[in-house]
């Protein structure tokens, strides 16, 4: 009888530490999820910046503003991707004579004329 004793404390015990690893993993995934999706809008929208300011240079230098990426690009450092960290899209650029707007089709945010619309 004792072993059958100590068969049925080693299962409940590995049912406990099962439970435990189980409820950790629900309270902890979620964050981790939030933090990467915070990290990904982060990046996303420093991008942006970085197309704005490639936008303005390009006005400086051609005296009108463009909606080609293509033109922005190398105005840009070659480490700044010009495409939404999330899934590879690229920026939506309209523009004419009097201003820009860069918006990230992954909803980021977006910047018009230097300014972005969130809080920095």
């Amino acid at each position: 009888m004792h072993l059958k004793e100590e068969k049925g404390v080693t299962l409940l015990v590995a049912l406990i530490i099962i439970l435990m690893a189980g409820i950790i993993a629900v309270l902890v995934i979620p964050q981790l999820k939030e933090k990467e999706k915070g990290e990904i809008e982060t990046q996303c929208r420093s991008q942006m910046k970085r197309l704005s300011d490639a936008e303005q240079q390009y006005f400086n230098e051609k005296g009108t503003y463009t909606d080609s990426l293509s033109l922005l690009v190398p105005l840009m450092p070659k480490t700044v991707a010009h495409t939404c960290p999330l899934d590879g899209a690229e920026y939506k650029i309209t523009a004419d004579s009097t201003g820009f707007v860069i918006e990230c089709p992954n909803r980021h945010g977006s910047i018009k004329n230097g300014h972005p619309d969130w809080q920095e």
